[in-house]
C-alpha cells in the first residue's frame, strides 16, 4: 500500500512540478534538487508504514523480553522497511519517467498508470477490510494467513540471528534495500535532468484539423474546459475520491448475503439520505480548482469579446458535469450489480446530484477567493486557504454517516 500509495505522489511531484527551470540559476546540484523533491515526496509512504511502528516494537518485546532492547530495534527495521519502500517507489517513477520519453501520449500514460496504483492501494484496504469481516463472522478470530517470505526475515532477525533462515530471508531485505538504493544513486538521480528534458522537447504529431465553419463558440468553450482537465493528478484525485467511499459497499456485495437486493423501497429515504453523503464527499475535485487551472489563459479571456461571467458560469456546469459523472456511472453500475431496485438506483443518483452542486458551487466560488495561476503543482491548489483540512473533514464527516 504505501509503494502504490507514494509512487503517484513521487511522480506528480518529479515530473508534473513544471518547477525544474526555476532551480537552474540556483547554486543547488542536481542531487540537491533531487533529493530535496524524494524528502517532501514521502509523506504518503510513510503514512501508511507508520502502524508497523507500533507493531514491530510490541512484536519485538515479546520476543526479546525487553522494552529497552525491543524499541531501538524496532526503529532500526522500520528505517530498514521505510528505506526499502521509498527507493523500490522511487525506482518505479524513474522507469515510467523513461517510458514516457518513447511515448506521444504523456498524459494518458502517466494517468492511467497512476490510476492504476492508487486503485492498487484501495483493493489491499478491501482485502483487509474482508479480512477483518471474516474475524467477525468467525467469532473474532484472526485469520491465519501463509508466511510471506523475504518479510518473514523480520521475524528471524529477532527470533534466531545467526540461523540459515535470518541470513536467507533478511539477507535478500538488506541485498534489496543496497540494490535499489544503488539504482537510485547511479541511475535515477544522474538521468533526471535528462528525462525531463526528453520529456518536455518530445515533438507531438499535431493532426490537422478540418475547418468547421459550423462549430460555435459555445462548443469550442466545451472543448477548452475539458482541455483543462489533462493533468493526470486532478485525473487521479476525482477518480480515488469515489472509489475511496465504493470499498465501504463491496464487502456487503462480496459475502453473497444479497444485502443490496433485499432493501426495500420504503428505506427510500435511507437511500437519499446515503447518496447525499456520496455527493457532498466526492464533490470538489474540479471545481475546487477550476479557475486556477486556466493559469494564464484566465487574464487573456478577460481580454476576449464574450460575456466573461457567461465563461465561468459554462466553465463551472461542464466541471460540475464530468465531475459527478463519475460518482454517478460508479455507483449506479455498482447498484445495478448489487442487485437494488431501479427506483432506489434512482434515488441514489437523485441524492448525489443534489449534494454535488452546492457543495462544487462552494469550491468554485473558493477557488476565485483563493486564485492562484502560478502554480507549479495540482496539489499546491488542493492546499489553498486549508483545503486539506476541509477535505479531511469532510471525509471524516460523511464517515459518520456511512457508518451509521
Amino acid at each position: 500500500m504505501s509503494i502504490t500509495s507514494a509512487f503517484s505522489t513521487m511522480f506528480s511531484v518529479f515530473y508534473n512540478s513544471h518547477d525544474t527551470e526555476l532551480y537552474l540559476p540556483l547554486p543547488v546540484t542536481e542531487r540537491e534538487i533531487y533529493l530535496a523533491k524524494l524528502l517532501s515526496s514521502i509523506g504518503l509512504n510513510l503514512a501508511f508504514l507508520m502502524p508497523t511502528l507500533s507493531l514491530f516494537i510490541i512484536g519485538y518485546w515479546r520476543i526479546l523480553g525487553n522494552a529497552f532492547l525491543a524499541v531501538p530495534f524496532a526503529l532500526l527495521q522500520f528505517i530498514v522497511l521505510a528505506l526499502l519502500s521509498i527507493f523500490i517507489s522511487n525506482f518505479l517513477v524513474h522507469i515510467l519517467g523513461r517510458m514516457l520519453i518513447k511515448v506521444r501520449q504523456k498524459n494518458m500514460i502517466s494517468t492511467a498508470l497512476m490510476l492504476l496504483s492508487s486503485i492498487g492501494a484501495v483493493g489491499m484496504i478491501l482485502f483487509m477490510q474482508n479480512m477483518s469481516m471474516d474475524g467477525l463472522d468467525k467469532a473474532n478470530a484472526i485469520p491465519d494467513l501463509p508466511v510471506t517470505p523475504v518479510i518473514v526475515g523480520f521475524y528471524h532477525i529477532a527470533r534466531a540471528p545467526f540461523s540459515s533462515a535470518s541470513f536467507l530471508h533478511y539477507g535478500i531485505l538488506l541485498a534489496m534495500l543496497v540494490l535499489f538504493g544503488f539504482l537510485m544513486v547511479k541511475k535515477a538521480i544522474p538521468q533526471y535532468y535528462q528525462q525531463l528534458a526528453a520529456i518536455d522537447t518530445k515533438k507531438v504529431t499535431v493532426r490537422k484539423k478540418k475547418n468547421n465553419t459550423n462549430a460555435s463558440l459555445k462548443s469550442t468553450l466545451i472543448r477548452h474546459h475539458l482541455g483543462t482537465l489533462k493533468d493526470p493528478t486532478l485525473i487521479m484525485t476525482s477518480f480515488m475520491s469515489t472509489f475511496m467511499f465504493l470499498m465501504f459497499f463491496i464487502p456487503q456485495l462480496l459475502n453473497g448475503n444479497n444485502f443490496f437486493s433485499k432493501v426495500s423501497l420504503e428505506f427510500f429515504g435511507l437511500v437519499l439520505v446515503v447518496g447525499l453523503a456520496l455527493g457532498y464527499m466526492t464533490a470538489g475535485a474540479f471545481t475546487m480548482v477550476g479557475m486556477s487551472l486556466e493559469r494564464d489563459n484566465f487574464y487573456f479571456l478577460k481580454t476576449l469579446p464574450i460575456d466573461f461571467h457567461d465563461f465561468l458560469r459554462q466553465k463551472f456546469f461542464v466541471l460540475w458535469s464530468v465531475q459527478t459523472l463519475i460518482p454517478v456511472l460508479t455507483f449506479e453500475l455498482f447498484s445495478l450489480i448489487a442487485g437494488l431496485h431501479p427506483f432506489l438506483i434512482f434515488i441514489l443518483v437523485l441524492g448525489i446530484m443534489l449534494a454535488s452542486y452546492p457543495t462544487s458551487l462552494s469550491y468554485y466560488k473558493k477557488d476565485y477567493k483563493h486564485l492562484t495561476l502560478t502554480w507549479q503543482n495540482v496539489s499546491q491548489l488542493f492546499n489553498r486557504g486549508g483545503g486539506q483540512l476541509i477535505m479531511m473533514l469532510l471525509f471524516f464527516r460523511g464517515n459518520l454517516v456511512l457508518s451509521s
